[in-house]
């Protein structure tokens, strides 16, 4: 019998300065040792889920966390509210649907999702349903993406197509090939692209997604590929970094 599909991650990287990273650091300012623990478990319990976000908008899943989490509803709101405020969630799902979703979080577990063979979970997109007059609870669009902007034309004439779906522009490829050497930067290009192929995942931009995880994983096989001298900056999409 083959293994059951795994419903969300079983860890997360938890570096060893999040808690004197701007967003975490004012958590703390606000909210004490409550807040730093707040965010860790809201963390875990979106890792826990299927879709890696949390939907508090139903009453008994939010009493749940609260009492996970060891706060009262007052603290709870308020953590939330400035978890969102910071852009450490998003702030739009959060606000009109209760829903905690963090992008930084999820581009940090590409490279996990990318071993298991599995398409990384996107940011929920969420519909409006009306029903004989009334406006119903909305609820998560099913086997939709999250709405991106379409990138202006300028944009789109400076990107260069270096594999079928591994675009950059002539700068970004020129800079990578510069920090970790051309070879590195070839199989890069050709890890993302068999990636994104076999997934149908999408990125807005592609040389953030190879330095965000790329590197690392083709460091770690193929690390004859590197310069001598590249040193791995090590940030991996922090989802506690500042923005």
């Amino acid at each position: 019998m083959g293994r059951l599909p795994k419903k969300g991650v079983d860890y997360f990287p938890h570096d060893v300065f999040a808690s004197l990273t701007p967003t975490l650091f004012t958590i703390q300012q606000e909210f004490g040792n409550d807040g730093y623990a707040f965010w860790f478990k809201l963390l875990e319990f979106i890792g826990m889920q299927k879709g890696l976000y949390a939907d508090f908008s139903n009453e008994k899943d939010w009493r749940y966390f609260l009492s996970i989490a060891r706060v009262d509803r007052e603290v709870g709101e308020k953590v939330m509210t400035s978890l969102a405020e910071l852009d450490a969630i998003d702030r739009e799902l959060w606000q009109k649907h209760r829903v905690a979703w963090s992008d930084n979080f999820a581009e940090r577990l590409a490279s996990l999702y990318c071993r298991r063979g599995t398409p990384l979970p996107t940011k929920p997109e969420f519909e409006e349903t009306v029903q004989d007059g009334e406006t119903q609870q909305p609820k998560p669009a099913d086997a939709k993406k999250t709405r991106k902007k379409k990138p202006t034309e300028k944009e789109e004439d400076d990107k260069v197509k270096y594999a079928d779906y591994v675009s950059m522009t002539e700068t970004e490829y020129k800079s990578l090939v510069e920090r970790i050497g051309e070879p590195a930067a070839k199989k890069c290009v050709e890890v993302l692209d068999n990636y994104k192929g076999s997934t149908g995942k999408t990125y807005k931009n592609d040389y953030r997604a190879i330095l965000n995880w790329v590197v690392d994983k083709v460091q770690k096989e193929h690390p004859q590929l590197f310069k001598k001298d590249f040193a791995p900056e090590g940030d991996g999409g922090n989802p506690f970094d500042d923005v």
